[in-house]
């Protein structure tokens, strides 16, 4: 395999586009698990396997991979070519988004781009990093719009990952070891674009719903057990104590004591 290395490298901005050429039938290749990418294959056929799913691909189709999949590609024919784009920014992902490789899309049907080694040359010559970024986007987004066109997004389907990262959290905002980190590579999402995608749809991070949930956990146990408050911190998902008492006074007003007090003394009024 021959990565032909027409392109350049765009670091700054996390983009990375080449062509990669394959000589002989059978020759594989592991397609980048990193950081989201895009392939069209311009030239032969194979057989691509994302996590461990098999599919046949021919000239004109297209491949997105998740961060963090597992993608092998092997060729059907001599002489294939494969242009690609990695990348990564919640701008982006914000317009992957809006096609169907939201929904569970990885090898698309075939289509007729109109002079595809252009439209993956997404790079810039310039050296003046805003003028170059600014056209760097532009030329991303021009590639993206034909897949938004061809290929769209439908609204439940894009809301699902927000419900699938809601469930997910619930069921272990209790470890004090899980991070907003761990929903993004459950989901095999970039980070910054779950937060921006989250955030439109909940009002708050992901960051800020698991200590939401944490908190009213702790609440709870507050006012109906007789544990210390460590152990109440430590069940809730907290391993700092002092994180905890400081957080619950920001959200409750009350420190936790505090608030166990009052709890009490209400319930007491009430017979």
């Amino acid at each position: 395999m021959e990565n032909i290395n027409k392109y350049r490298i765009q670091a700054e901005n996390n983009i990375l586009n080449g062509k990669l050429h394959f000589s002989k039938k059978y020759s594989l290749a592991t397609l980048n698990k990193k950081l989201p990418a895009l392939y069209y294959l311009l030239k032969g056929s194979g057989i691509v396997w994302i996590d461990k799913v098999k599919y046949d691909i021919k000239e004109k189709q297209s491949i997105f991979v998740r961060p963090n999949s597992q993608c092998t590609f092997e060729t059907a024919e001599d002489d294939c070519e494969m242009l690609y784009v990695n990348f990564t920014g919640a701008d982006y992902m914000l317009l992957i988004s809006h096609t169907s490789f939201i929904s569970g899309l990885y090898v698309s049907p075939p289509i007729d781009l109109p002079d595809p080694e252009k439209l993956f040359d997404v790079t810039s010559d310039g050296k003046g990093e805003i003028f170059q970024n600014a056209r760097m986007k532009a030329k991303m987004s021009y590639l993206l719009s034909y897949y938004i066109e061809y290929f769209p997004a439908v609204k439940e389907e894009y809301n699902r990952y927000v419900l699938s990262a809601t469930k997910y959290i619930e069921l272990n905002f209790r470890n004090p070891s899980f991070t907003a980190t761990d929903v993004s590579n459950y989901l095999k999402l970039d980070r910054s674009y779950l937060y921006k995608l989250f955030k439109s749809e909940m009002g708050m991070s992901v960051h800020d719903y698991i200590n939401k949930l944490r908190i009213s956990r702790a609440s709870s146990l507050l006012g109906s057990s007789n544990l210390t408050i460590r152990d109440i911190a430590l069940d809730s998902g907290f391993a700092d104590q002092m994180y905890f008492s400081r957080l619950f006074k920001k959200k409750k007003n009350l420190t936790p004591s505090q608030y166990r007090i009052y709890f009490k003394d209400n319930q007491k009024k009430k017979y």
